[in-house]
């Protein structure tokens, strides 16, 4: 089955079978050949309707697809097949009833039954044998010869197809093989066949029918039917085979042999099953892997889609759904997003804007201005009398002049000196303020920024795969019915794990137990027993 998202990722989980497992276990316990204190094995012999699927039973007991010529066509089946099991099974294969032809002639003289009036009678039957997957004789047996120990049951399965219905045709031979064989030594096999999308064919309307027409077949043959002798498997897949077996020893009064094989594989198969479930699960996540986000749109849809898809399996196998996984998916989700930044590649370009501007100069504004010019004194010349000194000679002689000269002689006298009486003044140019002129227009660009042009992923890896892991675990969680734990606590566990494995991604379910957490396996035995069968077959 797959999960697909909504782009064209598609993840493929391919969902093991018990009855795969149990069918197995039959085969490998078949195929050994070991002495067995336990008993005779029995010998089985099969017939029903062209079609039914005796071959496809004998094939799928010896673990071949061809062994048997096997083509699900008309009257495929010409001859009695006795297969030899190493362990001493012994299968014979007869050549269908109610065809249009006189093979049902020899199927009844393989069995001891009167020979059908309607058809040639036969009084030769080719008996081909098989040991160890290959024939190793091919006898024609004349009809007074057969060798009671080749082709006499211990046990007659009849088999029918259910979704073909169980038509009359199959009626006056089922009578006669009840009162030759005895309805004890006989047991019903409903083969449950299946498309290829595993939808199965019929009906229980079709399963109901083959019920009510085999009850009136034997009440026509003076028996009763015993339900516990119709038994339902799919002869191509293996499911049911384990309850066919237990069926025939029950048939048989308990044998032994039959019993310890039985046993062996409901001893083996839970445990194998579940590894062959982790193991299909980790093949699962291991596709995540693979996978490359498109864009951040879709980037968390591919782990989502696997959660939801192990979200399904899980409550498959707890018997249905019903469980509310929605709180822990919210959080699944925020821890998915979480993780896919890391994987969140981004390329940016500047931003840049054109700009201009106006450049402009300042020029000064001139105003005269009157100041004092300190370095241009102005002097004035003053005369005054100052006193003559006795003891100056030169003013002696000066004061004498002033006595002949008609004045007397005083003691003073006349000077002249320069006085500085201020300073010139000048004009000065000063700048009294400025103007703006314009110059020019500056033009230039500038990065004002950066802006986001394309966002990439790298694969989703080990983050993917573990995130597909850690979804199953809370699934299985939920389904066991227990509150899921931290989520990044276990991704970071079986990130761990995987990191230590140090292998890839597809090579992981091999070691599937060591890349889950401890827990994983018990949670999923306490699906499996919630599921009341173990898993559906």
């Amino acid at each position: 089955m797959s999960a697909r998202t909504r782009g064209q990722t598609l993840l493929t989980l391919d969902e093991p079978s018990l009855g795969d497992v149990r069918a197995a276990l039959i085969q490998r316990r078949l195929g050994t050949a070991r002495p067995t204190t336990a008993g005779r094995l029995p010998r089985l012999v099969s017939t029903g309707r062209t079609g039914s699927g005796k071959s496809t039973l004998g094939n799928l007991l010896v673990g071949s697809d061809d062994l048997l010529r096997s083509t699900g066509f008309q009257d495929c089946t010409d001859a009695a097949h006795v297969l030899r099991f190493p362990r001493g099974l012994t299968y014979v294969d007869l050549p269908g009833v109610a065809g249009d032809d006189r093979l049902e002639n020899f199927n009844r003289l393989a069995l001891g039954l009167p020979q059908a009036p309607q058809w040639p009678t036969v009084d030769a039957l080719r008996v081909l044998r098989y040991e160890e997957r290959r024939q190793i004789a091919d006898d024609t047996h004349p009809a007074a010869g057969l060798p009671p120990d080749l082709l006499r049951p211990d046990l007659v399965l009849y088999l029918c197809a259910p979704h073909r219905g169980v038509g009359r045709a199959e009626e006056p031979y089922i009578v006669d093989l009840l009162g030759a064989i005895g309805s004890e030594r006989v047991l019903f096999v409903l083969n449950l066949f299946h498309d290829e999308a595993g939808r199965r064919l019929a009906t229980p309307q079709n399963l109901e029918d083959a019920h009510a027409a085999l009850a009136r077949w034997h009440q026509e043959a003076g028996r009763r039917l015993d339900t516990s002798r119709i038994v339902p498997m799919d002869c191509r897949s293996g499911a049911g085979l384990a309850g066919l077996l237990s069926a025939a020893r029950d048939c048989l009064g308990g044998n032994a042999a039959l019993t310890e094989i039985v046993t062996y594989q409901h001893e083996r198969a839970p445990r194998l099953y579940r590894r062959e479930v982790q193991q299909a699960v980790v093949r699962f996540a291991a596709q995540v892997a693979a996978v490359t986000p498109a864009s951040d749109a879709t980037a968390g849809e591919v782990p989502m889609a696997a959660a939801r898809r192990l979200v399904e399996y899980a409550d498959r196998l707890a018997g249905g759904g019903g469980r509310d996984h929605g709180p822990w998916l919210k959080r699944f989700e925020a821890l998915t997003a979480k993780e896919l930044a890391g994987l969140r590649k981004v390329a940016t370009e500047p931003i840049i804007e054109r700009r201009s501007k106006d450049v402009y100069e300042d020029v000064p504004r001139y105003d005269w201005v009157k100041e004092t010019d300190y370095s241009r004194p102005v002097y004035e010349t003053r005369r005054r009398k100052v006193k003559v000194s006795p003891g100056d000679f030169d003013e002696f002689l000066d004061g004498i002049g002033n006595w002949l000269g008609g004045d007397g002689f005083v003691a003073e006298r006349w000077v002249s000196e320069e006085v500085l009486v201020g300073y010139k003044k000048k004009k000065r140019q000063v700048v009294t303020g400025y103007d703006q002129r314009y110059v020019r227009t500056d033009h230039w660009d500038e990065t004002v920024g950066v802006r986001e042009v394309a966002v990439t992923y790298d694969p989703l890896g080990v983050r993917g795969v573990a995130l597909a892991l850690t979804a199953w675990h809370a699934a299985l969680s939920t389904a066991a019915g227990k509150a899921p734990g931290p989520l990044d606590a276990v991704r970071r566990d079986i990130h761990r794990r995987i990191e230590r494995l140090g292998a890839t991604p597809a090579a992981l379910a091999a070691k599937a137990e060591q890349t889950l957490p401890e827990d994983t396996g018990r949670l999923l035995e306490a699906v499996l027993r919630a599921g009341e069968t173990g898993g559906s077959e």
